[in-house]
Order: structure tokens, then C-alpha cells, then sequence
């Protein structure tokens, strides 16, 4: 996959001003009954990490993991569609910690419209049952890791 964050950036002032304020919608497309793949570089960048966030063609998403009764109300997919594909980059390779990685879902939920209420039981659920694919994905960074040595 290769580097997903930038520190830095040689984009025109016009261009940074552009991405800092576009509501684009990330591109993907369907590859499983609940895996989709992103088909175009999409970059954000967060106030909170005071970095770019690059998803990368070709990375695998579930958008968002919602678990039943909750899907009947809160779909994988919908406005809050690209803030849980920057989640899940985030969960996978764990460049910051939890809580910013939850809340960095939240600041892209705020830019994409999503309402208040809906932002907030999501951000609940995240902090409720978020931990057990954080640690999973944690476990899997150590295990790569480790076979690379």
C-alpha cells in the first residue's frame, strides 16, 4: 500500500484551498457482497492531526461495520460513507491513537453533512465497541512485522 500520510505538501496554495474545503466523496468500487475497493487516490486533510490523510487506489474498505439491529438505522454506506473509509485506514495502520482515529471520523462526518445525532451515536459506537478491531488490527501489524524480520 505504501505511505498514506504526508507531512508536507508541494500543492499550490490554490489547489491546498481547494482540498481543505471539498466535500468529494471517495470512489470505490463493489469487489464483495461487503468489501469495496478505492478506484481514485483520495486525500483529506485533518485539523486534528495537522496532516494529509492519502487513501490509496487499490485499498480495501467495509465502510462502515454496523452491527445489527443498528444497520436499520445507520447504513454501511451514506453520508458518513468517506469518514469511515479514513476510519478504517486509520484502524489499519494505527499511525495515531484511538480516540484521534474516532475523532477524525467525526471532524469528516461534519464535513460531509451528517446530522448532529447521527454523528454522535456513531462516535458512541465507535468508543463502545471500537476496541476489539483496534486490537485485532494490532495483533496483525505486530504479526507483519515480525514475519518481515
Amino acid at each position: 500500500m505504501g505511505a498514506f500520510m504526508l507531512r508536507g505538501t508541494s500543492y499550490s496554495q490554490g489547489k491546498v484551498d481547494l482540498l481543505l474545503t471539498s466535500k468529494e466523496k471517495i470512489k470505490t468500487k463493489q469487489i464483495a457482497p461487503l468489501k469495496w475497493e478505492v478506484i481514485k487516490e483520495f486525500l483529506f486533510y485533518s485539523f486534528l492531526l495537522r496532516q494529509w490523510i492519502v487513501i490509496p487506489i487499490g485499498f480495501i474498505t467495509d465502510y462502515a461495520s454496523v452491527p445489527w439491529p443498528i444497520v436499520l438505522f445507520i447504513k454501511r454506506r451514506g453520508r458518513h460513507g468517506t469518514a469511515a473509509v479514513i476510519h478504517d485506514l486509520l484502524y489499519r495502520y494505527q499511525p495515531c491513537s484511538r480516540l484521534l482515529a474516532d475523532l477524525v471520523m467525526y471532524e469528516r462526518m461534519a464535513i460531509d453533512g451528517v446530522s448532529f445525532t447521527k454523528a454522535n451515536i456513531i462516535l458512541l459506537g465507535l468508543r463502545l465497541g471500537g476496541q476489539f478491531a483496534w486490537d485485532w488490527h494490532t495483533r496483525r501489524n505486530k504479526q507483519k512485522k515480525e514475519r518481515k524480520r
